[in-house]
């Protein structure tokens, strides 16, 4: 047999995958996915939980700070205005809580409100009077829920987003 055909002979005996090979591997991605892909959607949604966690905790922080600076007044007190709570929060505020440049308190918060992970908003709803839980359903296009009235401060998330602790992240 001259090399020609030997190499013919070698090379429709070897080129390919049978089908068996390609359901076999095939198989094996799709498992390894089935394995791999609800453990990444699991850590991706507990990172956006531990996410808001800590921001509702600066959150609060902040505007218990400000309560004390401001005798006893919360941001934005009496109002509606989301636009009024992101600048006394992350301005310079005068006693009476007047923003200005020179103000002597502030700024309680750096740089932007903090988006929230789950509605990729910034934006603040305030309310007067207590928080309900239409306010915080992520149903609305804000990523916060702010009640001018009392304080309280919440995500705006489904009520089944479930923290490690087994706690809704509103709960905290």
């Amino acid at each position: 047999m001259d090399r020609r055909s030997e190499w013919r002979r070698w090379l429709s005996s070897s080129t390919g995958f049978t089908v068996i090979e390609v359901l076999i591997v095939t198989a094996l991605l799709a498992l390894l996915a089935g394995i791999v892909l609800p453990e990444l959607r699991a850590a991706g949604q507990q990172a956006r939980c531990q996410a808001v966690e800590r921001d509702l905790a600066s959150f609060r922080k902040q505007i218990a700070l400000y309560r004390e600076h401001h005798d006893g007044r919360w941001p934005a007190q009496g109002t509606e205005s989301g636009d009024l709570f992101a600048a006394q929060l992350c301005g310079r505020t005068t006693h009476t809580g007047t923003v200005t440049d020179d103000g002597r308190y502030g700024p309680y918060l750096f740089g932007p409100l903090p988006e929230n992970p789950w509605t990729f908003s910034s934006r603040v709803l305030v309310v007067t009077g207590p928080l309900r839980d239409e306010h915080c359903d992520g149903r609305g296009s804000h990523g916060w829920a702010y009640s001018s009235t009392t304080g309280d401060i919440r995500a705006s998330i489904s009520p089944e987003i479930i923290a490690l602790d087994g706690r809704p992240v509103n709960a905290h």
